[in-house]
């Protein structure tokens, strides 16, 4: 039994070994899994044999993040190989739990970091691959491929998180280890390959998320290499990577991306490589939107944030075709050759995308095409294709070319053609061409901040396909051509317009219910410059032609043109509300607008204005709490306006001229003018010149006017002027002038008022020496100072002098003197109250006058003509006969009535003259003696008046409704030659047509040819 009990000494040291070994390799493995970050580690085997073994779970944690699960490993392998023992590696399935998720922390700045941290890792990546060429393949290369297996198949993956909630913020729902809400399906499998000097590997995996399985990503990389001299050569690396979308059971591409790199021994850091991406032409729009929605989604889940573009917003409101049309076909290729070595050397730190670009020689093509139209939803079709080509060598762009065109179509209810339908106006289609091509030296120092200006030429034009877009009859459809050739510059995304030609026809733009525009034409030139803080554009020239007609106004042969337009961006200011601003700043040398004006108040023939030096400016507040607040737009300018004829019911037709300079202050939040002063003067053609100073503002329109001196001798620009000039009022010598003030009140406009009740005006008028003549009455040197005070419909007229040195009409009178204020309604203008100071002339040699009087015109008043020595010889001179002669003085008062609301307006019930002590002469002596020879009686009464000597002469005048002068004269006296000079009394009565008997004293006396030739036509007439 002895050896028994060495037998049981032996095992029992056997196992202690064993345990020990045991022991210290499993905390040794524990250890060194601890230092990898792996724990939790268990499996279990199923089986293991010489050449394979199974195992059916793996399971362990990651940096205490991942939980790793593994299913059914089975391993097989050759040790009799010299390579690649491991022939392949199984795996049913893989689970990946990231329980926390992935939280982007979003910092500023940290964007170029990221790029040059991941330039870094791709470098190094390389840098290693092109060391391992260096190897020995019988050594380290060898052995390393002795541990890669020629297949390696995963047949399920899954990876899963918390997807995001919002942009910051993962949700996180696990619950025993329920599934986390975001999860991507995949399946794996690599096969390489060392076949004597050829090396070659392949990996294939596809994956899709797994809420949207639709969505599917396919992708294949296959590396190729020699193995020559112990050295890895001739690498080559090509991959591409799918994006496909299932519907209705059906795979549809949506692009391909493939890549090709490869080194060569000969030159071992010149990597060449090549990459092609491609979409396919035969997905339909409304799958290529419902894949966009998935996209987004998919991008927000696991990233938290939306694609750069808002597609799903995109692919809801625009891109669904109504035709089913394909999507564009783009190719993108790009062939590249970088030299390596100088980014080996290069500081990690440093900016590796500036060196990057410095060692690389480029040449990048772009196509896309859209064969069939598509529909953009609310808006219409598009169509053409795109060309771009760009060649970089070492940091430098050689040269780059880029070309666009195609054609626009607005739909019938796109929302522009909506919006142009309310004015009338049916849209055309647009061609469009753009091309840029330059040959250039250009640096690329930094590709975020190029500096390079890139030229463009840009053709736009209008067209009418009959088939795709009906006529609509009650609208017009517009022509519209432009030109532009402009520069970009690249360091401030700067639009520089060197010269643009713009041109517009349309038949028809309805402004609104009764505005309506005609026959519109316009061209303009422009040039200018625009970038996301500023602009600036400037037209040398240009025009507008048109026809206006509104419902009281009409413009035809319209034609606005200009000269020198700039229109700027002034600086932002701070508004009210704190609202930003673009606050606009303009100019221009010139603008003319011609035209023939109709409305219902004048007719205007070849209306032209012209404005010079046009400025529009802002304006700010000068308080110190409202400092650099924007408040308004000033306006100023020069302006002339010449009208060849305008014709107004109240003017005769002739040509007119304004001139002056205009100011004014515009509010666009209260969208009125605030102010406005324009101050010049009109003038036309007959001579008649006013000046004006006036003033427009919400509450009021006021003016400041004066007429300068009008002088009659060289003719009367009034009566030229105005259509209610007096036709039988003259004027031949003299001036006249006025000036004064007018002022409307808009404050107080009602709808009851009329526009009389808010009409304020006060004017001096004076006259000097003013000559003409009146009907039939001649008017001699006239000097007047009127005064005219208008408040609303009163009027008043203040008459502090008036002077008159002779008038005539059949009986000559003067010099007159009057001086009195008349108030009326200029409703009732001839029904106001006179106020009479002073009344008074020189008649034959003596005098009348009126007492000072209130009169009222209303109504009939009673006055009284006062007469005081009136010489009868000056008074019988002026009589129609040459056979009566007298001498004395006469005395006199002729109480008279005036009544203007009837016919005969002037009547005189009773009134006298007498002649004063001694008496006088009267001396009647007719050519003709008929009357001694008719009877005896009369005889002696003629012979008695050939030489009568009164000593009293008295008379009783009146004049009533008949029209007839009644006298009952009453006269006492002698002839010394007749019967010894017994004393004889005359009692006469007489009755004269006293219209008569004054036409017959002006043919009598020495009057103009004007005045015979009034009295000869009224006589006709009767």
């Amino acid at each position: 039994m002895k050896w028994l009990r060495h037998s049981g000494l032996f095992i029992a040291v056997t196992l202690l070994i064993v345990t020990s070994i045991y022991l210290f390799m499993y905390f040794w493995v524990q250890n060194s899994l601890k230092e990898q970050q792996i724990t939790n580690l268990s499996w279990q085997i199923e089986s293991i044999s010489t050449q394979s073994s199974e195992i059916a779970l793996i399971e362990f944690t990651y940096q205490d993040q991942f939980k790793i699960q593994i299913k059914n490993l089975t391993a097989t392998w050759n040790i009799a190989k010299n390579r690649q023992i491991l022939e392949s590696i199984d795996i049913e399935a893989l689970s990946i739990k990231n329980n926390p998720g992935f939280i982007s922390l979003k910092t500023p700045n940290n964007h170029k970091a990221s790029l040059n941290n991941s330039l870094n890792s791709i470098i190094n990546l390389i840098k290693q691959s092109t060391e391992a060429e260096k190897l020995k393949t019988d050594s380290n290369l060898v052995s390393s491929l002795a541990y890669i297996p020629q297949i390696i198949s995963v047949k399920g993956i899954r990876y899963s998180q918390p997807c995001f909630q919002d942009a910051n913020t993962q949700v996180n729902k696990l619950e025993n280890d329920a599934e986390l809400s975001c999860a991507v399906n995949a399946n794996f499998h690599w096969q390489t390959q060392l076949i004597e000097n050829q090396l070659k590997s392949s990996v294939k995996f596809n994956l899709q998320e797994s809420r949207t399985p639709e969505i599917r990503v396919n992708s294949e990389i296959n590396l190729e290499a020699q193995v020559a001299n112990l050295q890895l050569s001739e690498t080559q690396l090509k991959s591409s990577l799918n994006l496909n979308a299932l519907s209705s059971n059906e795979t549809q591409s949506l692009f391909n991306i493939e890549m090709q790199n490869r080194l060569t021994s000969s030159e071992p850091n010149n990597l060449r490589s090549s990459v092609k991406v491609r979409t396919a032409s035969e997905i339909k729009n409304q799958h290529f939107t419902q894949t966009l929605e998935q996209l987004n989604s998919i991008h927000f889940s696991w990233l938290g944030s939306s694609l750069p573009i808002n597609l799903s917003k995109l692919s809801n409101t625009a891109l669904k075709s109504v035709q089913n049309n394909a999507m564009p076909n783009i190719q993108l290729t790009i062939n590249s050759e970088f030299n390596l070595e100088p980014l080996y050397r290069a500081n990690q730190t440093s900016d590796l995308l500036n060196r990057l670009l410095k060692q690389v020689n480029l040449d990048a093509k772009l196509f896309a095409d859209i064969d069939q139209p598509i529909t953009v939803n609310k808006f219409g079709d598009f169509s053409g294709n795109l060309q771009a080509e760009t060649k970089l060598n070492q940091g430098f762009i050689n040269h780059y070319t880029f070309k666009s065109e195609g054609t626009v179509l607005p739909s019938l209810n796109s929302v522009i053609s909506t919006q142009a339908e309310k004015y009338g106006v049916q849209l055309p289609g647009l061609r469009f061409s753009i091309q840029s091509s330059d040959n250039v030296n250009l640096a690329i120092s930094n590709p975020l901040s190029i500096q390079a200006s890139l030229p463009i030429k840009a053709k736009l034009s209008s067209f009418i396909l009959e088939n795709t877009l009906p006529i609509n009859k009650r609208h017009s459809r517009t022509e519209f051509n432009a030109n532009m050739l402009a520069n970009i510059e690249l360091t401030e995304l700067k639009l520089v317009i060197s010269s643009a030609t713009l041109e517009l026809k349309t038949p028809i733009i309805k402004i609104n219910k009764t505005t309506l525009l005609t026959n519109t034409a316009a061209q303009l030139n422009l040039s200018g410059f625009a970038n996301e803080n500023d602009w600036n554009f400037h037209s040398s020239k240009g025009f507008i032609n048109t026809a206006i007609q509104t419902k009281d106004l009409s413009l035809k042969q319209g034609n606005l043109t200009w000269q020198d337009i700039q229109l700027a961006k002034a600086d932002s200011v701070r508004t009210e509300k704190n609202n930003k601003l673009s606050i606009i700043k303009s100019s221009a040398k010139s603008l003319n607008i011609k035209g023939n004006i109709t409305h219902k108040l004048a007719q205007v023939e070849s209306v032209n204005l012209s404005l010079r030096q046009a400025k529009l400016e802002p304006i700010y507040y000068q308080k110190p709490e409202l400092e650099n607040k924007f408040q308004a737009y000033q306006f100023s300018t020069r302006y002339q306006l010449q009208t060849a004829k305008l014709k107004q019911p109240n003017l005769i037709p002739q040509s007119w001229k304004l001139l002056g300079k205009l100011k004014a202050q515009y509010s666009p939040k209260a969208n009125s003018i605030l102010d406005l002063n324009a101050q010049g003067s009109i003038s036309n053609k007959a001579g008649l010149v006013a000046f004006h100073n006036a003033f427009y503002s919400p509450k009021q329109i006021y003016s400041d006017w004066e007429i300068p001196p009008i002088y009659f001798l060289a003719g009367n620009s009034l009566q030229k002027t105005f259509k209610d000039w007096p036709k039988l009022l003259t004027f031949g010598s003299g001036t006249l002038q006025a000036k004064g003030t007018s002022k409307y009140n808009l404050s107080s406009l009602k709808k009851a008022e009329r526009w009389q009740d808010k009409l304020y005006t006060q004017a001096e008028i004076s006259s000097n020496k003013v000559s003409g003549i009146f009907n039939e009455t001649t008017i001699n040197q006239l000097t007047s100072e009127i005064q005219i005070n208008l408040n609303k419909t009163n009027l008043t007229a203040k008459l502090p002098e008036l002077k008159i040195v002779q008038i005539n009409h059949g009986v000559i009178a003067g010099p007159i003197e009057f001086k009195g204020e008349y108030q009326a309604s200029l409703n009732q203008l001839t029904q106001g109250k006179l106020n009479l100071h002073t009344a008074k002339t020189d008649l034959f040699n003596g005098q009348a006058w009126l007492n000072a009087q209130l009169f009222d015109f209303s109504q009939p008043f009673l006055s009284k003509l006062h007469l005081s020595n009136l010489d009868l010889h000056a008074l019988l001179e002026q009589y129609p006969s040459a056979d009566i002669k007298g001498s004395g003085k006469i005395n006199g008062e002729l109480p008279f009535k005036v009544n203007l609301l009837k016919k005969p307006y002037l009547t005189l019930p009773e009134g006298f003259i007498k002649a004063k002590a001694p008496g006088g002469q009267i001396k009647y002596q007719p050519t003709s003696a008929g009357l001694k020879q008719t009877h005896q009686s009369m005889k002696l009464i003629m012979n008695v008046l050939e030489d009568f000597h009164y000593s009293l002469l008295n008379s009783n005048i009146s004049y009533g409704d008949d029209n007839k002068l009644h006298l009952k004269l009453s006269l006492q006296g002698n002839n010394p030659a007749v019967e010894n000079g017994r004393q004889v009394n005359f009692n006469i009565q007489l009755e004269e047509d006293l219209p008569a008997l004054i036409t017959s004293m002006q043919i009598s006396n020495q009057v103009s040819e004007t005045i015979k030739k009034r009295i000869q036509n009224k006589l006709q007439r009767q």
